[in-house]
């Protein structure tokens, strides 16, 4: 009897052979990472202004941030790679919301330091 191929057995890797499974691990990876800095950067944006009137920031604050902006970039990257291996087969939605979640998660951070910049000078203002 042959022995059974590692295509079949589902212990292979992901490869240009079996584009699919490829596909909707990155499909996968970006939709957990989008779901999971959009999460912490709610929790992140709660603490900065719980403590904005606080003269120092907790180092807790800005790794937490950073961290999910690194996770928020890689869930665009995995996102936009996952789209162009799947085109339309499966995973390729997967593949979009990760995509999307990640720049809502950029743009989301833009606006938000835009507008602390703005409170901060209007604080600032009103002190003098």
């Amino acid at each position: 009897m042959a022995p059974k191929d590692r295509q079949d057995s589902g212990t292979a890797p992901p490869s240009a052979a079996n584009p699919a499974k490829a596909s909707h691990r990155y499909a996968i990876t970006a939709l957990v990472l989008g779901i999971t800095s959009n999460l912490l950067l709610v929790g992140v944006l709660i603490a900065f202004f719980e403590s904005f009137d606080e003269s120092e920031l907790d180092a807790w604050i800005w790794i937490t941030y950073l961290t999910t902006l690194v996770g928020a970039i890689c869930a665009l990257l995995f996102g936009a790679e996952g789209r162009r291996q799947a085109k339309d087969g499966p995973g390729w939605v997967m593949a979009t919301i990760g995509w999307v979640l990640g720049i809502v998660f950029i743009v989301a951070s833009i606006v938000c330091l835009i507008l602390t910049l703005f409170i901060a000078a209007a604080i600032s203002r009103d002190t003098l």
